[in-house]
């Protein structure tokens, strides 16, 4: 990982309550498998050019891993039922989960990291 969960801990702290119902233990638990989980999607999105800005783009990087947390933390907690009836049981389920949440994902990345080219589909040198 580019960053520990000790130094991703106060971003989330600053920009999610989500984990609250936690406790500390499980918090930085789930942050860590998170964080993997979102920084290792992030990197081959950005064709593996993420390590190569974590110095100038440093509170950036941070944020956009926090953010993918959060998405993938709400993802998990809301399950694919979109609505349930019982009178003649009909499920609707949502748009195909992984479709919805990779769109959310590349949304954000690009609103924090857009502007340091590392998402061009480009052969060099950023």
């Amino acid at each position: 990982m580019i960053y520990s969960v000790e130094e991703l801990v106060p971003v989330f702290g600053l920009n999610y309550s989500g984990f609250c119902d936690l406790e500390e233990t499980e918090q930085i638990e789930l942050i860590n498998r998170l964080a993997i989980r979102a920084e290792a999607y992030i990197d081959r999105m950005s064709f593996y050019r993420l390590r190569g800005i974590c110095e100038e783009y440093a509170e950036d990087v941070k944020l956009v891993i926090c953010k993918v947390c959060e998405l993938m933390h709400r993802e998990a907690e809301s399950g694919n039922v979109a609505s349930e009836s019982t009178d003649g049981y009909a499920v609707t389920y949502k748009e195909s989960s992984s479709v919805y949440l990779k769109g959310k994902i590349k949304e954000v990345c690009m609103d924090v990291l857009g502007h340091t080219g590392i998402f061009e589909r480009t052969i060099g040198v950023i």
